[in-house]
C-alpha cells in the first residue's frame, strides 16, 4: 500500500518569534524557522514522523518552480525527503507567521503559484500513474490560480475509480463541491470553522460541532468520514454510526503553521499503516498536533 500526498499550493513558510511586537515601525525577531511547507507537504512529514524510522511507502507530489523554489527543495532533500516534482514556470509563494510572547499571531499567506493547463495535465497523468487498488491519496491545500475550485472533486473520482481512498484537506467551494459530488471522498478534515461553513455551503444549518459533523456525514449517505480537528478542545471523527472525540493538553503555542496537517498526517499512517482504530487513530493524531504545537 503506498500513501500519496498532493500539494498544488507548496510554499516556503517563514515563523518569527518576536516579544512585544509594534504596528507601526520596526520589529525584530528573536528567532526564526525556514521550511518547506503547504498542507500536503506537512503531511507527508508527519507521516514520516509518525513511521519513526520504519518503511513506508510514501509518494510526495508538488509543482514546482522559480528561485523559491530551488530552496524549497534544496530544505526537502537536506530533510531526506523525496518529491516527486512538477516543474512550473511560476515561483514558489512564501508565507510568513509571527508569534509573539504578548499578544496574537499573526499569518500572512501568498497566492500560490499559478498552474497551467498542461501543468495540471502532467500532475494529474503522474499522481494516477502512481495509484493501485488499496493505496491512500491526500490531496491537500488551496487550488492555485489555474486550478478550478472543482478539480479535487474531480480528481477524487479519478483516484477512488482506481480503488484506492481518498482523503480531501481543503476548505470553502472546493470542499463543497467534492462532498456534494456524485462521489465523495472518504475521508474530509475540516477544522470547526470550516466544517460550520460547509454546512452553510450544503444549506444544513449549522449547530455544535458534532452535530455538523453528523449532518455532513449523514449528507454523503454516510460515505464520508469528517475529521475535526477543534483547536485546544482537541479532535473529533465522525463515521457513518459513530463518533468519538479526543481531548488536548492546553500548551503556550510555539508553532501555529502545520499542526492540522501534522495532525491529519499522523491520523493517516495510525489509520491504514498501523491499523489502528478510528478512536485510536484520532487520540494518536491529537497527541501528536498537541506536541507539535507545543515545539
Amino acid at each position: 500500500m503506498k500513501i500519496i500526498t498532493i500539494t498544488l499550493a507548496p510554499a516556503v513558510d517563514v515563523t518569527y518569534a518576536l516579544e512585544k511586537p509594534v504596528s507601526d515601525g520596526l520589529n525584530r525577531s528573536k528567532s526564526f524557522v525556514l521550511a518547506a511547507g503547504g498542507k500536503g507537504i506537512n503531511v507527508s512529514r508527519a507521516i514520516r514522523n509518525a513511521a519513526a524510522g520504519r518503511d513506508v511507502d510514501l509518494v510526495t507530489v508538488a509543482p514546482v518552480g522559480g528561485a523559491s523554489g530551488g530552496m524549497f527543495c534544496a530544505m526537502l532533500e537536506e530533510e531526506g525527503m523525496n518529491v516527486t516534482r512538477i516543474p512550473i514556470a511560476a515561483p514558489l509563494r512564501i508565507n510568513v507567521s509571527a508569534i509573539p510572547d504578548e499578544g496574537e499571531d499573526c499569518e500572512i499567506n501568498a497566492p500560490g503559484a499559478e498552474m497551467t493547463a498542461a501543468d495540471l495535465k502532467t500532475a494529474e497523468d503522474r499522481i494516477l500513474s502512481n495509484v493501485a487498488e488499496g493505496d491512500v491519496v491526500c490531496i491537500c491545500g488551496s487550488c492555485p490560480k489555474g486550478v478550478a475550485k472543482s478539480y479535487p472533486a474531480v480528481l477524487c473520482a479519478a483516484v477512488k475509480d482506481k480503488g484506492a481512498v481518498c482523503v480531501i484537506d481543503c476548505d470553502g467551494e472546493a470542499l463543497k463541491t467534492a462532498v456534494d459530488s456524485a462521489c465523495p471522498p472518504d475521508y474530509i478534515k475540516p477544522n470547526a470553522g470550516e466544517l460550520a461553513a460547509l454546512c452553510g455551503d450544503l444549506g444544513i444549518e449549522a449547530c455544535s460541532a458534532a452535530e455538523n459533523a453528523r449532518a455532513v456525514c449523514a449528507a454523503t449517505g454516510g460515505r464520508t468520514a469528517v475529521i475535526t480537528t477543534l483547536g485546544g478542545d482537541g479532535s473529533m471523527i465522525t463515521w457513518n454510526g459513530g463518533q468519538f472525540t479526543a481531548a488536548a493538553r492546553k500548551v503556550k503555542p510555539m508553532r501555529i503553521k502545520g499542526a492540522g496537517d501534522t495532525f491529519l498526517g499522523t491520523f493517516v499512517y495510525a489509520k491504514f499503516v498501523a491499523g489502528l482504530t478510528n478512536e485510536e487513530a484520532v487520540q494518536q493524531a491529537s497527541d501528536a498536533a498537541t506536541k507539535y504545537v507545543e515545539g
